[in-house]
């Protein structure tokens, strides 16, 4: 049986596979050097940023990536678990953001 550390790689691996299968696609005449080059002397958000990649997200608070997650403020932060939401804001700050779903933050998944 894996242990959480273990599915937790797996999952960072396959979205970082998929992020640079997104700069592949806006890029198609990269060689796949390159795009390892990329991703080894590029932080994930800057190359997020940089490629306009519009499906995924690094968490404000551990910095790993993600492709679903809280939304703070339209953008303003991004947390991937509650334990990420909840080391920077209570559950009540939250939902004062939350707004019963009138707010501008709010649980989502980038597509």
């Amino acid at each position: 049986m894996k242990n959480i550390e273990d599915v937790e790689k797996e999952v960072q691996e396959k979205l970082r596979k998929k992020l640079m299968n997104a700069v592949r696609e806006k890029n198609p005449k990269f060689s796949n050097e390159y795009i390892n080059t990329i991703f080894e002397t590029t932080s994930y958000q800057d190359i997020i940023d940089e490629y306009e990649i519009d499906t995924m997200r690094v968490c404000s608070h551990c910095g790993k990536l993600m492709d679903e997650g809280y939304c703070i403020e339209s953008g303003i932060d991004y947390y991937c678990s509650d334990e990420c939401l909840h080391a920077n804001m209570t559950e009540e700050e939250y939902l004062d953001l939350y707004n019963d779903g009138k707010g501008d933050s709010y649980y989502t998944e980038w597509y």
